[in-house]
Order: C-alpha cells, then structure tokens, then sequence
C-alpha cells in the first residue's frame, strides 16, 4: 500500500478550514495540516500572477478517493492537486494514517 502526502493550495483560510473537515469526515485523509499564508507566483492567462495564497497537505492511502473529492469541493477552476509518495515514514505515522482513512 503507498502513502501519500497531497498538495492544494486556495485563497481563503476558512474555505481551507470547511474543505479538511469534509476530508476528515469522510475519512479520505489522515491528517490535514493548513499553513495560512504562502505566496505563489504563477503563469495564469498569459500573465504573471503574484497571490497570497494557504497551502493544504494531506496524508492518505487513497489519492484517487482524494482527489475526485478535492475536484468537486474545490473552488479554484483548475486546482493544483499534486500527490508523492512516502517512500519512507515512521511506522507509527503509517498505522495512524492506516485507521485514519476508510478502505
């Protein structure tokens, strides 16, 4: 079974706040950690943005479940939904993650 650490990033914190508590009932992730401010520069429609942004990280077993998920709930037109695997991790932190997501 692979593990995974998913990236997202949004605009606004309490979104942030609603989109990990409907992750974590549903029991898709683990655990989700927000950092409230980043700044992202970006090419978007032909032009460098610069935006102040909060990053989502999300541990998982099951990044397609995620993933559909985080397509339907999020608000951005074309979401940044990166996946890696954890190639290596605590065994306890995989037994965490392993209760904490639903088969």
């Amino acid at each position: 079974m692979k593990y995974k650490i998913v990236v997202t990033t949004l605009r606004n914190e309490n979104v942030a706040k609603s989109i990990a508590k409907n992750i974590l009932e549903k029991k898709l992730a683990a655990c989700v950690k927000i950092i409230p401010t980043i700044q992202s520069m970006f090419w978007w429609q032909n032009k460098i943005e610069n935006e102040n942004e909060v990053l989502m990280i999300f541990e998982t077993k099951d990044f397609e479940k995620l993933k559909k998920e985080l397509k339907k709930i999020h608000p951005y037109k074309t979401p940044q939904i990166n996946s890696f695997d954890i190639e290596k991790a605590n065994k306890d932190l995989l037994q965490h993650m392993a209760k904490g997501v639903e088969e």
